[in-house]
């Protein structure tokens, strides 16, 4: 099971990376960090459970005029143990893994 959840793990660090260039751009053209995945023209993809191929949804939790974090936080417990898998990343542009699936 460890292998399913790295392999679905790729997606979210993925959309997270995404996610930072975006940030970065809005960052570049307003001197700061949006919480809106709108704003930022980051448009999550559908998830399993509407239809699409995402197992992840994304947000941005914090953002202020120098740092924002964004996580992607799994639908599905992948091996059944009852923890969902959970991503973060920040203006380091390095995604990190907050919670084991």
């Amino acid at each position: 099971m460890p292998l399913i959840t790295k392999a679905k793990s790729v997606e979210a660090q993925t959309q997270l990376k995404a996610i930072y260039n975006a940030e970065r751009q809005y960052f570049y053209m307003y001197s700061k960090y949006s919480v809106d995945l709108d704003e930022i023209d980051f448009e999550a993809p559908r998830t399993v459970k509407e239809d699409g191929t995402a197992n992840y949804t994304y947000e941005v939790i914090q953002a202020t005029n120098n740092e924002f974090k964004a996580r992607a936080t799994a639908i599905t417990d992948f091996n059944g143990n009852g923890v969902f898998n959970v991503w973060e990343i920040d203006q380091s542009g390095n995604p990190k893994e907050v919670t084991d699936d």
